[in-house]
């Protein structure tokens, strides 16, 4: 099985004067910085990649921000995408809440406008490459069963049980709204310029069609507001659309109890204690 040792051991072989950086990992791929490119191997086949690259193709018709050109390389065991890094830096929530005011509009109009071009892809023309789709069933309800022996590791029973129903009321909180998402569209994925501007946008392997509201919701944090607050308003202001944090709220709620078993995958053992401790984290919100 592919490690992110037997990765390490290759690279330093394959490019032994080249500065090689670990930058982290995920549930589908591990990512390295070799010189200036980033290298990201896939837990398993290239196929992923090849999908994202035809994405990527179709985004760049509808946005002047900045995305990665994927070169896809498959070496024996080694299966992965390179591509040259995008210029910029990263920010996270506690920060941006620092910057002034007129510095956060800027950058959260970047943003949105930016979302806005990619949600107006007309889905045909994602039918060619197979993206997975969402007609927006639904959701499916998780039983205690399911997620309590997973979630009670960090959480109480007591809060617990009331989060469990709230969860319960969010799974009926239902507003499709079909439209081409990023799906992971945070402060890990994106860079910012060194005058405070979007500089690029990577990571496209889960987009998919799927509901508006989606592309939102894992921005949500009650701790640090500001990003999600001033993005709703600039999205309201370029497209006339009005995202409501309720569901907003229950979109995260739902999916991400919805999610929980998947992450106690062998395949994910590298990442798991620190991904359930993440999720656990936002979970509480909800108490």
């Amino acid at each position: 099985m592919l490690t992110r040792e037997r990765i390490e051991q290759y690279l330093n072989t394959k490019f032994p004067h080249t500065a090689i950086k670990f930058l982290g990992s995920g549930w589908t791929t591990w990512a390295f910085g070799v010189g200036n490119d980033v290298f990201r191997f896939s837990r398993q086949s290239v196929n992923p990649y090849i999908r994202e690259s035809a994405i990527l193709d179709i985004v760049r018709e509808y946005t002047r921000v900045p995305v990665p050109r994927l070169e896809i390389i498959q070496d024996g065991e080694f299966n992965y995408a390179r591509h040259h890094m995008l210029i910029g830096h990263y920010i996270d929530p506690a920060t941006y809440d620092k910057w002034p005011v007129t510095r956060r509009k800027k950058f959260a109009s970047d943003c949105a406008a930016f979302l806005y071009d990619i949600h107006q892809i007309p889905r045909n023309r994602l039918t060619h490459i197979g993206p997975p789709t969402s007609n927006s069933p639904k959701p499916h309800h998780r039983s205690k069963d399911d997620v309590y022996p997973l979630l009670l590791r960090h959480i109480p029973m007591e809060t617990l049980d009331k989060i469990y129903q709230k969860y319960l009321i969010a799974c009926d909180t239902f507003v499709p709204d079909p439209v081409f998402l990023h799906k992971d569209f945070e402060g890990k994925n994106f860079v910012v310029t060194d005058d405070f501007r979007l500089g690029g946008v990577f990571d496209f392997g889960n987009s998919a069609i799927g509901d508006r509201t989606r592309e939102f919701a894992f921005l949500y944090n009650p701790i640090y507001p500001k990003f999600l607050n001033d993005l709703l308003d600039a999205y309201e202001t370029i497209s006339g659309i009005r995202i409501q944090m309720d569901y907003i709220r229950a979109y995260m709620l739902r999916s991400i109890i919805n999610s929980m078993p998947e992450l106690y995958s062998p395949e994910l053992a590298d990442i798991q204690a620190s991904v359930v401790e993440s999720r656990c984290k936002k979970i509480l919100f909800f108490q």
